[in-house]
């Protein structure tokens, strides 16, 4: 068998592996009522006077609770994409694996992003977390920019790849990959307090 044909055979299975292994746990997480908090409990009476609850919320509402689940696929293709493109550059047969990674990433920033913004009003009705916010809200929309920029750049590299252009391709998705980390552990401060990692 060719070194190439192992290396495409193995490349999509050590991704998955490494996926199922992340997901995988030791013990079983059991959760109960205290372990969530409830931000804001809303109850409306509609015409007739009967309560409507989840369904009086708006479309911003109901779009900006998308943010939570978003927001782990646009992180995940996000970090994959640095390994991604240095696999293409060391293993040229891999083709445009890379550049569908970004492609992902930049779309799952960019709706991330997007949910995020209508989230943060909810958000922001706790007491404290407000600077923690606006550091996340700025920290994520660099992490888009530089995505788009990858993005970018990986499309000239499919008329014109040279040396300086694939430097500033991996240099981008290096410093995305560790933005979107801190975005992320931001994210985790807002919703579990700060020093939510230390014992």
């Amino acid at each position: 068998m060719k070194r190439r044909t192992i290396v495409r055979l193995l490349l999509p299975a050590l991704v998955l592996a490494t996926a199922a292994g992340a997901a995988a746990q030791d013990g079983e997480i059991v959760l109960d009522d205290e372990d969530f908090e409830v931000i804001e409990d809303v109850e409306v009476e509609d015409e007739q006077g009967q309560e409507s609850g989840e369904d009086s919320l708006g479309p911003r509402r109901r779009l900006g609770r998308l943010h939570p689940p978003l927001v782990h696929f646009g992180v995940a293709w996000a970090v994959l994409a640095f390994p991604f493109a240095l696999a293409r550059i060391r293993w040229p047969s891999l083709g445009r694996a890379d550049l569908v990674v970004v492609a992902l990433s930049a779309a799952g920033a960019g709706a991330s992003a997007l949910t995020g913004w209508l989230h943060a009003p909810d958000v922001l009705s706790r007491p404290g977390v407000e600077p923690l916010v606006e550091l996340h809200e700025k920290t994520a929309l660099a992490s888009v920019g530089l995505l788009a920029a990858a993005l970018v750049l990986r499309l000239v590299m499919e008329k014109r790849d040279s040396r300086p252009v694939r430097a500033a391709y991996l240099v981008l998705l290096a410093l995305v990959m560790g933005l979107v980390l801190y975005v992320g552990h931001l994210g985790g401060e807002i919703t579990f307090g700060e020093g939510f990692l230390t014992p």
